[in-house]
């Protein structure tokens, strides 16, 4: 044997263990990567694939119980007014407070409080002489104050509406 093969032999012993050594530091990242490759082969799940409906969701709504929109709200807007009664006279100038029960009657809508308006107009006549807005004090009062000012003695009508937050208008209260 040649100096120069015992020398060429060395390294390629040198170089083997080098190889070696790489391969036992990379062994747990290569396992790792195997492993995953050969577990992504078998789909872990079973279910089988989803239906495309018409909206491409699979979900199919055949009425309305269990569905995310509710009905529309409904009912009858009633006006009740409490004060001012009927037979108040009142004096040039005074202040006449308003206080008028508004509900939803047989339904599940509410009513819209910024609906709600006070018109006073005289007997007979369908010019308004004053207007304000009533504001909601409790569950379902709503108060305010008319100005008679200097209106010539006579009969004056007061009459209350309000509307629903569907739409829907009350009957004119007087």
């Amino acid at each position: 044997m040649k100096p120069a093969d015992a020398i060429i032999g060395k390294n390629r012993e040198i170089k083997g263990v080098r190889r070696g050594r790489l391969f036992r530091k990379y062994f747990l990242l290569i396992l790792a990567l195997v492993c995953g490759a050969l577990a992504c082969t078998n789909p872990s799940n079973k279910n089988p694939p989803q239906t495309s409906g018409s909206a491409g969701t699979g979900i199919v709504i055949t009425g309305t119980a269990g569905s995310i929109v509710p009905p529309p709200p409904d009912g009858n807007v009633i006006v009740e007014i409490q004060q001012p009664t009927a037979d108040l006279v009142a004096l040039a100038g005074s202040l006449v407070d308003v206080v008028t029960s508004i509900r939803v009657d047989q339904g599940t809508d509410v009513i819209d409080p910024t609906s709600v308006e006070a018109k006073v107009t005289a007997m007979g006549d369908t010019a308004e002489v004053d207007s304000t807005k009533l504001t909601l004090q409790g569950a379902d009062a709503f108060v305010g104050r008319m100005s008679l000012g200097d209106r010539p003695t006579g009969f004056y009508t007061l009459t209350v509406t309000a509307v629903s937050s569907s739409g829907v208008a009350s009957r004119p209260c007087s």
